[in-house]
């Protein structure tokens, strides 16, 4: 039963978010939304940050980079265009879209990180795509039409796609999800605050 609990809480607290973000998106911008939001992660991360600094001091040069292009993809990007795709269709809606988020991030592991693909893999890419157009068309595959917010929440899945793929390249360099979360967090946050002023 407790390993059961983590992931219904997980499930719940990501509905909230879809259901919030859908409230919210008709009132504030999409970037303004980002920054509230990164400005309470921030502060949550805030001690982590500090308790490693020195280890955040000796990070190598050549991944820096690589923690700036998460940030811009994994803060920025996907949830800027997720807030603005929530604007134009229904939460309902863009979670079926987002649902090829796995799809494609097996898709890019094996072009980018060459990562092992097996025949499984490929027969579940391939039912997982006929199964998005299947319901986004409604079985009518004659009316096939991605609406601006489909459109836009696809951007966003392939965002969260090429973010994991630079996450998994910082990870095998053995860099501490904590950290490195709190890092991106903080990045993001930066950037975003000259727009949002």
């Amino acid at each position: 039963m407790k390993k059961i609990i983590p992931p219904i809480i997980t499930a719940v607290l990501f509905a909230f978010v879809w259901i919030a973000g859908k409230y919210l998106a008709n009132t504030i911008p999409p970037i303004t939304m980002t920054f509230l939001r990164y400005c309470f992660t921030v502060v949550v991360f805030t001690p982590v940050l500090w308790q490693q600094r020195k280890t955040i001091r000796s990070i190598p040069k050549q991944d820096w980079p690589y923690l700036f292009l998460a940030s811009l993809l994994g803060v920025i990007a996907y949830h800027a265009l997720f807030y603005w795709a929530l604007h134009f269709s229904s939460p309902t809606t863009l979670t079926l879209v987002h649902a090829i988020n796995p799809l494609l991030t097996l898709v890019l592991a094996y072009v980018i990180l060459k990562q092992a693909i097996t025949n499984q893999m490929i027969l579940g890419f391939g039912l997982g795509i006929v199964g998005v157009i299947i319901v986004i068309s409604h079985a009518q595959l004659s009316s096939l039409a991605f609406n601006m917010g489909e459109w836009l929440m696809l951007a966003a899945t392939l965002a969260w796609a090429l973010f994991t793929v630079v996450s998994k390249y910082l990870a095998a360099r053995q860099l501490d999800s904590l950290l490195f979360t709190a890092l991106i967090s903080l990045i993001g946050w930066l950037i975003l605050l000259p727009a949002s002023l």
